[in-house]
């Protein structure tokens, strides 16, 4: 929820099983990757308000998520999760002519929920049908949207101005808000509050680096979340968005600190 950066979530990325990783050099802080921020200010105010939140709230419940379930059934959590975006992730790849990995995307969503007892265990993988990842800042960016300016979110983080509205209709094309009965409502909240606390936890190790290494993790973050979108867009458009390899991202040497 906090760190998009590290994928992902709207969506979705599924960090265990991201496949055909890229390598790609990071670049200097300053250069096109980190350019495009003339929001600059506001950007580090929300950073800085999003750290302290993240210090005294997500991060403790994603470390204590971590020290009381073990990782096979965090992992069964993070597969249930992921299931329930497929219906989004199906809708833009529609929306953006990859009808080919539309169909995976349904016979995914089919099997894993049925076989796959509603999601626990990736049975379509073992069938053939690799998860592939699709968002709506995609579809966009499909039509020649610009990605706009970086932006950091309140409680989202990083962000595009493109990526952010995406983001928004990701989350209001969600089927499942609107099938949820009213006195079952509070499984909405548990979705959500659920998801933060699975991508914090995934993130933990990686946030954590960072805040030891760079001088300006702000910057670092940015870089990151700059390369990663980029690269994903760009699969998106070639290969039908198989997900992007997080770790192939370096923080860029120049903030690293001696």
């Amino acid at each position: 929820m906090l760190l998009l950066a590290l994928a992902g979530c709207a969506q979705n990325p599924k960090q265990a099983q991201w496949m055909e990783p890229l390598s790609i050099q990071a670049p200097a802080v300053g250069t096109t990757a980190d350019a495009d921020d003339p929001f600059e200010s506001f950007n580090r105010k929300v950073y800085a308000i999003n750290h302290v939140i993240d210090t005294y709230s997500l991060k403790p419940v994603a470390q204590g998520y971590r020290a009381v379930v073990p990782a096979p059934v965090r992992d069964r959590v993070h597969n249930v999760l992921d299931n329930l975006d497929q219906p989004v992730i199906f809708l833009n790849q529609v929306l953006q002519g990859q009808f080919r990995y539309a169909g995976f995307t349904a016979l995914r969503f089919v099997s894993n929920s049925t076989f796959g007892l509603g999601g626990l265990n990736d049975f379509a993988t073992l069938l053939g049908f690799p998860e592939h990842s699709g968002d709506f800042g995609q579809t966009l960016a499909t039509y020649g949207v610009n990605s706009g300016p970086y932006l950091y979110l309140p409680l989202f983080g990083p962000n595009t101005v493109r990526d952010g509205a995406g983001m928004g209709v990701d989350i209001a094309a969600s089927p499942w808000g609107y099938l949820t009965p009213s006195d079952l409502a509070w499984l909405s909240y548990a979705h959500l509050g659920m998801r933060a606390v699975d991508a914090r936890e995934r993130a933990l190790d990686k946030l954590d680096a960072i805040e030891r290494s760079s001088l300006d993790p702000y910057a670092s973050l940015r870089s990151l979340y700059l390369q990663y979108r980029d690269a994903e867009v760009r699969r998106a458009e070639t290969s039908g968005a198989a997900p992007i390899n997080g770790d192939d991202f370096d923080v860029p040497p120049v903030v690293k600190k001696p």
